[in-house]
């Protein structure tokens, strides 16, 4: 009785301190993986999860980050703007909430701008997509109004003046009210 007992303790405390059952003094059959090969077998399944939820986890960062539409095109951007203007950052200053960004306006497309114009983004590590403005450069800003001020984000056409040639000769078009080019006429068959 007593060694029956001493063994079914054994198997209990095997039990407690082992993730895998009961191992008993019997080598295991021919067919049967060792406790050794389970452990290292359910170590390297753990460690593919871990991987594959930190390999998941880094996109859907990348992902939300970068998660806004193709802008509409500058027509459609200028319309649905509260103002549209090219300018050169002055400063950046990061707020609790938001990051408040001043410009020196040079030209207004849309909106009535003082010669220095005040704009708030979201921060740039923010889900709520910030524009990454750098002083000295310029810009061309499309802002839209949120709680009465003028906000953007990288999700509308803002943009470094540099990439902005084609937007600005569109949004002179529009300052002269001309109509957009006719597309090229087609030779009919």
């Amino acid at each position: 009785m007593t060694k029956t007992l001493n063994n079914q303790n054994k198997n209990v405390f095997n039990l407690e301190n082992s993730n895998f059952g009961i191992v008993s003094d019997f080598p295991p059959k021919a067919d049967q993986p060792r406790a050794d090969d389970i452990r290292i077998s359910n170590l390297k399944g753990v460690l593919k999860i871990f991987l594959l939820l930190v390999c998941w986890m880094s996109t859907t960062t990348v992902a939300l980050a970068s998660s806004c539409a193709e802008p509409p095109p500058v027509e459609e951007s200028y319309a649905i703007s509260s103002s549209v203007f090219v300018g050169k950052v002055m400063m950046v200053r990061e707020r609790t909430r938001n990051v408040k960004v001043s410009f020196k306006v040079y030209k207004v497309f849309k909106g009535t701008l003082d010669d220095v114009s005040v704009v708030l983004t979201s921060l740039p590590n923010d889900i709520g997509q910030g524009y990454p403005f750098h002083p000295e450069e310029q810009y061309l800003v499309f802002t839209y109004l949120q709680e009465g001020r003028d906000h953007t984000n990288l999700c509308t056409r803002t943009k470094p003046l540099s990439e902005a040639s084609t937007d600005i000769k569109i949004l002179d078009r529009i300052l002269r009210q001309e109509p957009p080019p006719a597309a090229a006429a087609t030779p009919s068959l």
